[in-house]
């Protein structure tokens, strides 16, 4: 946990959820607010990468090349082979601000064309 990037803080409270404690006992040992321990459990989960996709392959590629949220959604999209149309209208965007969201993408993960991500993923599994 600690090669996550996380405090000893947040190791604690890590340590303490694998255990099966509940949060509130949690902040209730380690003297916090219910808004530290939300605070803290965020930042648990996003140093982690579980923030709710279980795809170990975009995980890696979300920390190896510091995808924002939406580009991360984005490279979800391209994994499962959704249209232009389809993800605007999933992430309630226009069709141009997607092109332009996954031509971001594509540049920072050095892939030229779209169609190309979920080979480009493979690499990761």
């Amino acid at each position: 946990m600690a090669d996550a990037g996380l405090t000893q803080r947040e190791i604690k409270i890590a340590v303490l959820l694998i255990e099966g404690e509940t949060q509130h006992n949690i902040a209730r040992k380690l003297n916090m607010s219910a808004a530290e321990y939300g605070r803290q459990e965020k930042a648990i989960r996003q140093k982690l990468n579980l923030m709710g996709d279980s795809d170990p392959a975009v995980a890696a590629a979300v920390t190896e090349y510091k995808l924002t949220k939406r580009e991360t959604e984005m490279l979800k999209y391209l994994r499962d082979s959704l249209t232009t149309e389809q993800i605007a209208a999933i992430a309630y965007i226009t069709e141009d601000t997607v092109r332009y969201h996954i031509r971001n993408l594509l540049k920072k993960l050095g892939v030229e064309k779209w169609q190309d991500v979920s080979a480009w993923l493979d690499r990761y599994k």
